[in-house]
């Protein structure tokens, strides 16, 4: 007969619990399992390999029902909460603890606890599998679900034995490579297809690193891997928002191990679309349909590039438009401009005289200061009048001869610079046509 004692907060939350689970008949047993070595605990190490045996069940809401909850009402009836359908049968599986194979709250659980422990844990959803839940396998047709999205879950838990420490990878075998990576790559797949493609980022990228090339020991088989799972990972970064940089730097990798792989030119080619390198883009998505000539996606992509192209184009000729535009414009202020001067030249003689004058009394200070200091410098003296002159510049009025210059002068730029837009449109009409 079994009992347990009092549920315990591992997290400090309450979004993780823990009963112990002891058996009257045999605890001197299960006592002497669990006891520890030498006085230290003995608990799992990241990357450990660690056989358990387990049972998984969803928790029922208050109203004895399954569905999404919010986690306040999950945290506030978790410890009342009734176990209902069972998602994972009871049996042994081995995994590595810290390596997100399994769900985060049964990972955090077992790591904290050491062979022959017995025990149940509950845990909020966030913990399980989220708001994605676990899909029924394609077999199972009368249930869509074996765990509902925001579904808080318990697992009875019995640690058989801590097995292997993780390795270096450059100290494992081709063999022991390539089936670590299936494996990670397998559950990372299960959990694309779910919609989690975040922790399928994680798993892909924890696969990648069993199957590089540049190992000193390579097979096809590990090339092909590489390939798979480079590709994969290339998908969940698109999925994740990741940078396309990042996208770009790893499809290049896999298509210089292997160019006759469609899925990864396609997310090449939609990174540099993103990027709005649509030349190359465009490179990318015809080799795609080379490789592959009914792809529907590359089509799309495709005529979604070529769509990017003809709107810059129009925005590029609405901006050459507007700035010829705008010059003509500016011409036509300025030219109006310069016959309402003309109009004025008849009242402005008194400008002449005035003009006339100053430069007498200009020349007339020359003078004195001459006479005043005839034993300095003519450098000095050249500082001296220069200064002069600037201080007098600003009030100085330009004779009516300079203004009509002047004024000829900007109209005849402006007329050429008119001449030089049309020229400039015409030429890129005649190229648009051909």
């Amino acid at each position: 007969m079994a009992n347990t004692t009092d549920w315990m907060d591992l997290l400090g939350g309450g979004t993780l619990l823990r009963k112990e689970t002891v058996d009257d008949d045999d605890d001197e047993a299960t006592t002497a399992t669990t006891a520890t070595t030498q006085g230290v605990v003995v608990r799992p190490a990241d990357g450990q390999r660690v056989t358990v045996r387990l049972v998984g069940r969803v928790l029922l809401n208050p109203n004895h029902t399954t569905g999404p909850l919010d986690e306040k009402v999950q945290l506030d009836h978790l410890q009342t909460m009734h176990p209902g359908s069972v998602f994972h049968p009871q049996g042994e599986m081995t995994f590595c603890v810290g390596e997100n194979e399994v769900p985060t709250g049964l990972d955090l659980g077992i790591r904290l606890s050491q062979a022959g422990d017995r025990f149940t844990l509950r845990m909020v959803s966030r913990l399980g599998y989220g708001k994605f839940g676990l899909p029924s396998p394609p077999t199972n047709i009368i249930s869509k679900w074996l765990v509902e999205p925001h579904q808080p879950l318990e697992y009875g838990v019995e640690i058989v034995s801590l097995d292997a420490l993780k390795v270096p990878v450059d100290t494992m075998t081709v063999d022991m490579c390539l089936q670590t990576a299936n494996h990670k790559s397998a559950l990372g797949t299960r959990a694309f297809k779910r919609g989690d493609y975040e922790l399928a980022t994680t798993l892909y990228g924890r696969a990648l690193v069993f199957v590089q090339p540049t190992r000193d020991q390579t097979t096809t088989e590990m090339l092909d891997a590489y390939v798979r799972v480079g590709t994969n990972l290339a998908t969940s970064f698109a999925k994740t928002k990741r940078s396309d940089k990042e996208i770009i730097k790893l499809t290049t990798s896999v298509t210089s191990v292997n160019d006759q792989v469609p899925k990864a030119w396609y997310q090449m080619g939609c990174a540099y679309r993103r990027m709005l390198e649509f030349k190359v883009a465009i490179d990318c998505m015809n080799k795609v349909l080379i490789l592959d000539p009914t792809s529907v996606a590359a089509k799309k992509e495709l005529e979604k590039i070529h769509k990017k192209v003809r709107d810059y184009k129009k925005k590029e000729k609405k901006m050459y438009l507007n700035g010829i535009s705008k010059m003509v414009k500016e011409r036509e202020e300025e030219e109006e401009r310069l016959k309402t001067q003309n109009t004025q030249l008849p009242k402005d003689t008194e400008t002449i005289a005035t003009s006339t004058g100053l430069q007498q009394r200009h020349q007339h200070q020359h003078q004195n200061a001459q006479n005043e200091f005839g034993k300095v410098s003519r450098a000095s003296l050249g500082e001296q009048l220069r200064g002069a002159g600037e201080e007098d510049r600003d009030w100085q009025p330009h004779s009516e001869v300079c203004k009509r210059g002047t004024s000829v002068a900007k109209m005849v730029g402006a007329v050429m610079a008119l001449v030089l837009l049309v020229l400039t449109v015409m030429h890129w009409h005649w190229h648009e046509t051909n």
